[in-house]
């Protein structure tokens, strides 16, 4: 439980083991668990994911919050950008979320929910993977 929301977690029983420096690669995920707790409405909590897929190591963070404006979208990996929705803080987070993760080789990007929240993936190389560079 973090600030009294649930957190739910469905993670693999073995390490997925990602190349990077360890506390950028820990501010990646405080900050969208931090997102999370800002923007989940408050008896729903939010759900946490670590998957490996083609090479990658996936981490899902969802809230069910109220969203992301269709026109805000765009903008919200940009720096001190902030919405409508959107509670304390300056706007950097999600910026430094993407800058760190494309500095290790992987990609970060948003999926709005049909009905209500956001889910947040990143998708780094596991350890051993070749990365083409090319990230998001």
């Amino acid at each position: 439980m973090i600030d009294g929301q649930d957190i739910r977690v469905d993670a693999p029983g073995d390490p997925l083991m990602v190349t990077g420096d360890p506390r950028r690669l820990q501010q990646v995920v405080l900050n969208l668990l931090s997102n999370a707790v800002q923007h989940a409405a408050s008896r729903d909590g939010f759900d946490v994911r670590l998957r490996s897929e083609d090479g990658e190591a996936i981490l899902e963070v969802a809230d069910y919050g109220p969203g992301i404006p269709t026109e805000d979208r765009g903008r919200v990996f940009e720096r001190f950008y902030q919405s409508g929705v959107h509670g304390p803080g300056l706007g950097v987070g999600l910026y430094l979320v993407r800058a760190i993760v494309n500095a290790h080789g992987g990609s970060v990007h948003l999926v709005p929910r049909d009905h209500r929240g956001t889910t947040f993936v990143v998708r780094l190389p596991r350890a051993g993977q070749a990365s083409d560079g090319n990230s998001g």
